[in-house]
């Protein structure tokens, strides 16, 4: 384990998998107990970024299920948000062909 002087651990805390002596707002709090989490709050990062790209089918599973739960539940925001979703579809749609007819229009050489 490292050494540290009196004052920096009091100050900071340790954190096992980075080895930092880090503050105490570097550390998620436990709703439950009110302690502290042990790994830092980048570290906790790192790991859960890694564990979702390992597990992605699982996450994605999941989150298809809860939105199938949200919209049996929400009837008419589903519908709602279909309806924006649809012109927001179109418009990007037409902002894209107007782009492509433009490139278009200028490749065409007059005779």
């Amino acid at each position: 384990m490292h050494k540290f002087s009196e004052e920096a651990l009091e100050s900071g805390i340790y954190c096992k998998k980075c080895k930092n002596l880090l503050p105490e707002d570097a550390f998620k709090v436990n709703k439950k107990t009110g302690k502290l989490i042990k790994p830092c709050k980048t570290c906790r990062n790192k790991y859960f970024i890694k564990y979702r790209k390992k597990n992605w089918a699982k996450f994605r599973e999941k989150h298809r299920l809860a939105m199938q739960r949200y919209r049996k539940a929400h009837p008419e925001k589903a519908k709602e948000q279909n309806r924006k979703d649809r012109e927001r579809y179109k418009e990007r749609r037409l902002a894209h062909m107007i782009e492509e007819l433009k490139t278009v229009k200028d490749e065409i050489v007059p005779f």
